[in-house]
């Protein structure tokens, strides 16, 4: 079965913050003296998360497949 273009590119990549959205909802109803909505706290968590994914991986550091980097490729 061939996933479709569309799953592939936005709904798999996004599954990890669905769980991180449901499992906060679930510790934010825990606490009913933060007098907030759990389905916001939950929200907000997820996009904190996946904001520092995001910056974190835009700032990795860009290697090219099969070539040599660094001091390597003028040794001998």
């Amino acid at each position: 079965m061939k996933m479709a273009p569309f799953l592939k590119k936005h709904a798999v990549p996004n599954i990890p913050y669905v769980i991180i959205f449901f499992i906060a909802r679930q510790v934010s109803s825990q606490f009913d003296w933060l007098q907030f909505d759990d389905n916001l706290v939950a929200f907000v968590l997820a996009v904190i998360i996946r904001i520092a994914v995001a910056v974190k991986s835009k700032n990795a550091k860009k290697y090219r497949k099969d070539v040599e980097y660094g001091s390597a490729r003028w040794s001998a």
